[in-house]
């Protein structure tokens, strides 16, 4: 408008630079947040922009998980959304969620925790190093006095099972004569009239004796048969009508 620009020139002789917000960043860009930048041209380049418009995203070791989550795996290649992390933003992008106990199963000697659901593996997944959070061990039976378990007022009516390479467990983490009785112990059998049938023994007639094991032996005729005394200890002649032979 005349033999020299004025300021009244510009937008006859110029172009407006494009905002750096309608650049697309490189991948594993993100457009910087200075909205008073421009790009270079009337509109935005990538090849020639991106340093100038755009930062790094910052990569997801950055970020700190909440307690329920563990980070993914290779969290440096990982990228949050932005140049800074942010947890409500990037949880999902950075972090799994920990794996609920109640997807664990626990093995022979172990119960679940009371509320087991509530407890939370170290990982995504529960794996054996878990257990201890998971499960409770039960107690083993080789802790169980059976023999102060009362029937009906008699101790030692029971003995500890026959121990084998498996252990038996009682049903709890503290073994409990009113429920484990039965898991653990076997009941002494009751004295059995077959073996006092050797010369010179009859049955006790000790109401409730036991043989020591759960079942009777020879071994058990001390405690089960009465030993009669040899004939020679009493004269015939003290009773009436009989005679020495």
């Amino acid at each position: 408008a005349g033999s020299l620009c004025q300021p009244s020139d510009v937008e006859t002789c110029f172009v407006a630079r494009a905002p750096c917000s309608q650049i697309q960043c490189k991948t594993g860009f993100v457009v910087k947040r200075d909205m008073n930048l421009l790009c270079l041209g009337q509109q935005c380049v990538q090849m020639v922009d991106n340093d100038h418009c755009c930062q790094p995203k910052a990569p997801c070791s950055t970020l700190t998980c909440p307690a329920t989550a563990v980070p993914k795996s290779s969290p440096t290649e990982l990228l949050c959304n932005g140049a800074q992390c942010q947890l409500e933003r990037d949880a999902n992008t950075c972090c799994d969620e920990r794996a609920s106990c109640s997807t664990y199963s626990c093995g022979a000697g172990l119960k679940d925790k009371t509320n087991k659901s509530r407890f939370l593996c170290a990982k995504p997944a529960c794996e054996s190093a878990d257990e201890p959070t998971c499960c409770d061990a039960l107690a083993d039976c080789s802790s169980f006095n059976c023999q102060a378990v009362a029937v009906n007022g008699v101790l030692a009516t029971y003995v500890p099972k026959e121990r084998t390479s498996t252990p038996i467990y009682c049903a709890g983490v503290q073994c409990d004569e009113r429920v484990d009785v039965e898991t653990c112990c076997n009941a002494r059998a009751a004295c059995s009239p077959d073996i006092c049938s050797s010369e010179g023994l009859i049955p006790t007639d000790q109401e409730g004796a036991l043989c020591a094991e759960p079942r009777c032996s020879l071994s058990d005729t001390e405690a089960c048969c009465l030993r009669l005394a040899p004939s020679q200890d009493l004269p015939c002649q003290a009773v009436a009508g009989w005679k020495d032979m």
